[in-house]
């Protein structure tokens, strides 16, 4: 027969490696057990994965917003992406990319991004301080942004003069 104190120690260790392991219905009567919680970061993966797709003309080569700043590329349709920070904590809302290196993506407070080679992003001058909800591009050059209050404005040379755009 083992000492109160053995059988106290016991049930320590079994709902310790219950809780690393994961097991439930294991325990001795009277011990109360709780499901480890979630990571908070579990949360933030699943948003990612589910974020707004940017086609390329290339069918193989698209981006995806991953919140928080990131971006993912993909240049196998899908089967792996990779993640990028473009800027930290930056909300983005849209993207377009007219070619399968070249993608602008816009987002709240005037944030304007480019990349010119699928990897490396480059912050834009914004026409103004707005939140920007939409884009249109013809290339690593020419944009149109679109504000949240429906303001457009028109580059054609990667942003270093905007005009207002119809």
């Amino acid at each position: 027969m083992k000492s109160r104190e053995e059988q106290i120690t016991r049930s320590v260790l079994v709902a310790s490696l219950g809780f690393s392991i994961g097991l439930t219905g294991a325990f001795p009567q009277g011990v109360q057990t709780q499901q480890p919680s979630q990571p908070e970061d579990v949360q933030d993966v699943e948003e990612r994965s589910i974020g707004l797709v940017i086609p390329t003309p290339d069918a193989s080569v698209r981006y995806r917003l991953a919140g928080g700043g990131f971006v993912e590329r993909t240049a196998d349709g899908g089967a792996t992406w990779d993640g990028q920070l473009v800027s930290p904590n930056a909300k983005l809302n849209a993207g377009a990319a007219p070619d399968a290196r070249v993608c602008w993506l816009v987002g709240r407070e005037g944030r304007i991004f480019l990349t010119r080679d699928g990897t490396n992003w480059t912050k834009i001058p914004a026409p103004a301080q707005l939140d920007f909800v939409a884009i249109t591009a013809k290339n690593g050059s020419s944009a149109t942004v679109t504000s949240l209050d429906k303001r457009r404005f028109s580059t054609v040379n990667r942003g270093k003069t905007w005009r207002p755009a119809s």
